[in-house]
C-alpha cells in the first residue's frame, strides 16, 4: 500500500470487520476491492492475514459484494498475476504470498457459489481446472516464513481444490486429476513440517464425499512410490509420503468400506521399515 492511501484503507478494513453492519458507497467498495488485491500478497501478515484476507471472506459470505463484484474479483485471482505469479520461477521469493492468498480467496468464492449458484457452470469449471493446475504447478513449499508470516502454499492450495472437489460442478471423471496433483505434492523433497499432509487430505476426503471408490484409492496408494534420488532427498521425500499416508489412514477410520485402501497403506509401511 503506498502514501497517504495506507492509513484510510487500513483503517477502512478494521472497522469493517470490528463492525457487524457497514456500509459502503459503491465508490468507497470499489476502490477497497481495488487496492485489496493490489496488496493481497503483502509481506506484512497482519495487513495480509488479519486485514486483507478477512476483509474478502466478509466481503464475499455476508453479500457486501455484488454478482459482477465477485466475478470480477475471481477472474483476477485465477490469473496470471495473481495464482500464477511468477510460478515458474524458482527463485524461492515473495510472489507465493500472492499466489497461496490469492488460491484462498479462490476458495471462498467457491465455498459461497456452492450453495447460491450464481456463478455460470463455464466460470467455475475454469475455477476446478486452475484449483488442480495450481497445485501441479506450484513449487514453493514454505510453510511458515520468518517476519513474514504463512505462505503456505501447498495448504491453502488444499483448501482450494477440496472446495473445487465438494462444488456441484465438479465431475467424478476429474478424480485423476485430482490425484495427480496430491501425488506430485507429496513426492518432493521439502519436508513438510506444517500440517501441510493433513490439509491435503481434506481434499482425499472431499473426493470420497463424491464418490471415489475403494479400489481406485488403493490402486493410487500403491503406486505412491518414491523414486531413485540420493539418500537424503529420498529420506526426505519418504518423510512426507509416511507422514501423508499416516494421515490418509487415521481418516480412512471413518470409512468401513476402505478395507483395501487401509491395507495398502500398512503393507507400504511394513515394505518401508
Amino acid at each position: 500500500m503506498r502514501g497517504d492511501r495506507v492509513g484510510t484503507y487500513l483503517h477502512r478494513m478494521q472497522d469493517f470487520l470490528d463492525i457487524d453492519t457497514y456500509c459502503f458507497s459503491d465508490d468507497q467498495l470499489d476502490s477497497l476491492l481495488e487496492e485489496m488485491l493490489d496488496n493481497i500478497g503483502h509481506t506484512d501478515p497482519e495487513i495480509r492475514d488479519d486485514l486483507i484476507y478477512n476483509s474478502f471472506v466478509k466481503l464475499i459470505l455476508k453479500d457486501y459484494v455484488t454478482k459482477e463484484q465477485t466475478i470480477y474479483i475471481l477472474q483476477k485471482c485465477m490469473s496470471e498475476q495473481y495464482l500464477f505469479f511468477n510460478i515458474e520461477d524458482k527463485t524461492i521469493g515473495d510472489s507465493v504470498f500472492t499466489r497461496s492468498f490469492s488460491a484462498l480467496v479462490i476458495a471462498t468464492i467457491l465455498y459461497k457459489d456452492a450453495t447460491t449458484r450464481n456463478l455460470s457452470s463455464e466460470l467455475v469449471l475454469h475455477a476446478i481446472h486452475v484449483g488442480i493446475e495450481y497445485l501441479l504447478l506450484e513449487q514453493d513449499y514454505r510453510g511458515y516464513v520468518k517476519e513474514k508470516g504463512w505462505a503456505h502454499s501447498i495448504a491453502h492450495g488444499s483448501d482450494l481444490l477440496a472446495t473445487c472437489v465438494l462444488h456441484p460442478e465438479f465431475a467424478a471423471s476429474q478424480t485423476k486429476a485430482c490425484l495427480h496433483a496430491i501425488r506430485k505434492c507429496v513426492l518432493v523433497e521439502y519436508p513438510y513440517i506444517d500440517e501441510e499432509d493433513e490439509r491435503l487430505i481434506q481434499v482425499m476426503e472431499a473426493l470420497i464425499k463424491k464418490g471415489m471408490k475403494d479400489i481406485e484409492l488403493r490402486n493410487w496408494i500403491a503406486d505412491l512410490e518414491v523414486e531413485l534420488h540420493l539418500p537424503h532427498k529420498r529420506y526426505r521425500i519418504e518423510w512426507n509420503v509416511k507422514r501423508f499416508c499416516y494421515s490418509l489412514y487415521i481418516a480412512l477410520l471413518q470409512h468401513r468400506e476402505f478395507s483395501a485402501s487401509k491395507q495398502a497403506i500398512l503393507d507400504k509401511y511394513q515394505q518401508n521399515n
